[in-house]
Formats: C-alpha cells, structure tokens, sequence
C-alpha cells in the first residue's frame, strides 16, 4: 500500500466519513500527509530510512517513536496546541497519527522570508520554549542522545568540520559541550521550518532529535535561521533582530555565550552541511556567511543586538 492510501486508511481508523488526503512537501526525514474531512484535520507521518538529501544519510526510523513519546510526555506541560496531540499509531510500520495545525496556520519560516515579522510571535515562541526548558527529563531513554548524534552531530558538525579541518577544534568543543551539558529537554531541530504559526499561537513539530541535553544548541539554532534570514532579506534585518531579542529575553535561562558556542558553527553548517540552506544560492553570500562565522567564532558579540549589528 502507498503512503497516501495509507493515510486514508488511517483517516478511517479515526472515523473520517469522506477524507482527502495530500502530501505535505518540505520534509527530508519522513513522509508525510494531512487528512482531512470537514472541520477535522489530521497529520499522519511515516519515517524513512535514509534522508532524503544529496549526501549519504541513514537514520533508524525508529526514530519517530522518540517523537511521539516525546509529545505524550510535554504536552501537559504547555499551553494548549503548543505541540499535536498523538491520535493512532502503527508500531510496525513506524508511522502515527497527531492532530495538525488549525486551518489558515503557516510556518514560520514561511511567513520570514515573506517578511511577515511578527516580533511578538517571537516573543511567544521564546515564552513556549522557556516552558520546554524549565521541564524535568521526562522520560529516561532521553539521557540516550544516539539520535541526536545521527540527525545533528555527525551531519552538521562532524561533516562540516571535515570541510574546515583549521576549525577542527570548535567543531569538536561544540559537539562536546552537547554531550556534557546535561542540562534541559532539547529538541534539536528548533527551527522556523517545525513552527506552525496562526493567530498569535504557535504549534512545534518534529521532535525526532529530543533529549536531555545542551539547551543552547536549540538556541544557537533558532537564531541561526533568523540570521540567514536577515542575510537572505537584508531589508527585514532591523526587524529580525529585534525578533531575535524578544526571542531570547523570553527564554532568559540560556547565557548567550554558551549560544554563540553553536551558532557560528551552525552558519557554517547550513553553507558546506550535509544539509544546506535551500535558499541562498549565491556563492558569492555563501563566502560572506563563511567570514562572518569566522568573524564570530575569532571575536564572539556579546548580545543579540551586536550579533546583527555585525552583518551590515
């Protein structure tokens, strides 16, 4: 059976008289549909095992299991919608159902680079994240961070590092500091992509890489897209910062300097990764993001603001 007839077969399950059924594009992990009948909307994913990039890149989709327990465990501890609720699951097939975002809701990477700019939505997403930081471990198979190792160490930090063997030893101290700085539930992928935004709220996806780990890799992360945001649309930069900042003034708990550990290496990362940034092209801002990292990492800013002040 194909995906998308597995997806209807789901919807049925859950008692959708007439559903539809359509691919959602975008993801690389797994494949995913949103079912719909009336006013009832559903997600269902299945995880892959090999990712769908240019480069070689096999992941267990057991994977998908550490999401679901993952939203199971933190919902009761969020606002309302703040993740999707698990609805059906199909162990042997790796797949599961969860409730999706309210009709009209957008990503928030998408509404950035159409230079929507909410910086109170920021604000609130920073809000949101605090709640996940402040959470005891909830479950103990997330002090095993092998996931995590597969989707982030070794891609991003692993991988680029090759291509950068004079910077060998921050790749290797920020791959460190994630294995030593047990400190908070981290998700890994915070990134506007896994952020559905509607009417002030926001829902987060994709928890496939959560563990008890370094909090400031989710940080660095976040802020890393909205730096290659403000590269990409130079004129939004005024407000990205300050989207940044109502960001990190609401999550408060995570010290900057341990944030800029990352966030150099994490530009780097999304120009020469295993994953690149899809929308910057020009090898000519490709070389200006590489000298900026490296401008980073030898004089690291102090604040947010000086962080964007730096790229004019």
């Amino acid at each position: 059976m194909d995906f998308l007839a597995r997806a209807l077969d789901v919807a049925h399950t859950l008692g959708l008289r007439q559903p539809t059924a359509r691919l959602l594009l975008g993801g690389v992990s797994s494949d995913v549909a949103l079912i719909e009948d009336c006013d009832q909307r559903f997600v269902v994913k299945q995880s892959i095992p090999n990712l769908r990039v240019k480069a070689d890149w096999p992941v267990h989709p057991s994977r998908i299991w550490r999401e679901v327990d993952a939203l199971r465990a933190i919902a009761p501890a969020l606002p309302a919608g703040a993740v999707p609720a698990v609805v059906y699951e199909a162990r042997d097939e790796y797949l599961y159902a969860m409730t999706a975002a309210p009709a009209g809701a957008d990503s928030w990477k998408a509404q950035l680079l159409a230079g929507e700019i909410d910086v109170a939505l920021a604000g609130y997403i920073g809000a949101v994240h605090a709640a996940i930081l402040r959470l005891p471990n909830p479950r103990p198979e997330f002090d095993d961070i092998t996931f995590f190792e597969e989707l982030r160490i070794d891609p991003y930090y692993r991988f680029t590092g090759a291509q950068h063997p004079d910077l060998r030893e921050h790749f290797e101290g920020a791959a460190e500091a994630c294995r030593r700085h047990r400190r908070a539930l981290v998700h890994g992928d915070f990134s506007p992509k896994n952020i559905m935004v509607g009417q002030g709220a926001a829902m987060i996806l994709d928890w496939e890489c959560v563990h008890w780990g370094d909090p400031a890799f989710d940080t660095g992360f976040l802020l890393n897209h909205l730096l290659l945001k403000a590269i990409h649309r130079p004129q939004d930069a005024p407000l990205l910062a300050r989207a940044a900042m109502a960001y990190l003034d609401a999550v408060e708990a995570v010290p900057f300097a341990d944030t800029m550990v990352h966030l150099p290496l994490l530009l780097l990362c999304r120009v020469d990764g295993k994953s690149p940034v899809e929308y910057i092209t020009c090898e000519t801002v490709r070389a200006a993001i590489r000298a900026y990292a490296r401008g980073l990492l030898k004089a690291p800013p102090r604040s947010a603001k000086e962080l964007f002040e730096r790229l004019a």
